[in-house]
Parts: structure tokens; C-alpha cells; sequence
């Protein structure tokens, strides 16, 4: 091969790699009847169009913009077929939170990837999606048997001193 001849398909190793790796553990979840019907393993595709994303990223060098969409795609397809695997007496309608836990997680991957100067303008929304998310979460599964609305009646102030700590905090470091 020439040394400045460029490569059409780089990595084939790695994508077909991980492209048998992903349908055997699908194929597997359907033999041993984790999943009892192969319709159940739909997520599989929105799995493969994320990592098709992401693939386009890193390996040919496409915009970036196509991070956060490839990273979602996967993390959703993940969350998808353990959903399908959960027993079902777990309703969608409790766990929905995990799901903005998905695009929080999505987004501060993405952020990562940027320059520090646009690093915090994302990575900061995806920490308080998740916060929020995990919060959800708790009223959600029950944990927090109070009322949503009876906790936000109580603990609003909270609100305040957290803006305040980040402003006291903020004005610190930038005296150092």
C-alpha cells in the first residue's frame, strides 16, 4: 500500500468487531429467552445508528455536531433492551426519568469533547438534567413517598443557597 494513499474504509476490524459482538449478545438475549420474542430486540437498530453516528465521528472525521445525537442513540438502544429485559411489572410510566438521565449523560459526553471554552457551557445543563432526573427518579420509584409538590412547598429555598454557594464559589476562584 502507498504510504499517502488514503483508506476508504478504516477499522474494519473494530466494526465488525463490535457489529458481531452486538448481534451474538442480541441472538443470545433470544435463544436463552431473556427476551422471548424478537421483536423485543428493536432497540438493537437505534443502537446501530448510534454507533454508525459516532463511527463517522471519530473514524472519518465528520462534524462533531453528530456526538451528542450518536452518544443518545446508543445510550437510548442500551436502555431500550434492558427495559424489554426487566420483568413486567415495571411500568415505563415510573422509570421515565431514566430517560433524561439518558440525554443529561448524552450531552456531558458530548460536552467533553468540546474546548474548554464551550466544555462548561454543556457540561453544566447536562449535570443539572441529571440531578434533576436522579430527583425524579426518587419520586418515581416511591422512594420519597412525600408528594413532589409538598417537597418543592418545603425545600424551594434550597434554590438560593445553591445559586449563592456556585456565585461565592465562582467569585473565589477567580481571585486565584
Amino acid at each position: 500500500m502507498e504510504p499517502h494513499k488514503k483508506v476508504r474504509f478504516p477499522h474494519k476490524s473494530k466494526i465488525f468487531g463490535v457489529l458481531f459482538m452486538l448481534i451474538g449478545s442480541a441472538m443470545l438475549l433470544y435463544t436463552t429467552g431473556v427476551l422471548p420474542k424478537m421483536y423485543d430486540l428493536w432497540p438493537v437498530i437505534v443502537l446501530l445508528f448510534g454507533l454508525v453516528l459516532l463511527y463517522f465521528v471519530f473514524a472519518k472525521g465528520a462534524y462533531e455536531v453528530y456526538l451528542f445525537p450518536g452518544f443518545l442513540f446508543v445510550i437510548i438502544g442500551v436502555s431500550f433492551i434492558i427495559i424489554n429485559i426487566l420483568p413486567p411489572s415495571v411500568e415505563l410510566r415510573r422509570i421515565w426519568p431514566v430517560f433524561m438521565i439518558n440525554a443529561g449523560v448524552s450531552l456531558l459526553l458530548y460536552g467533553y469533547s468540546m474546548k474548554k471554552e464551550k466544555r462548561i457551557n454543556l457540561v453544566i445543563p447536562a449535570w443539572s438534567i441529571i440531578l434533576l432526573a436522579l430527583i425524579f427518579l426518587l419520586f418515581s420509584l416511591d422512594i420519597i413517598k412525600m408528594s413532589f409538590l409538598s417537597v418543592v412547598r418545603v425545600w424551594w429555598p434550597l434554590i438560593f443557597l445553591v445559586f449563592g454557594g456556585f456565585l461565592l464559589g465562582e467569585s473565589l476562584l477567580r481571585k486565584k
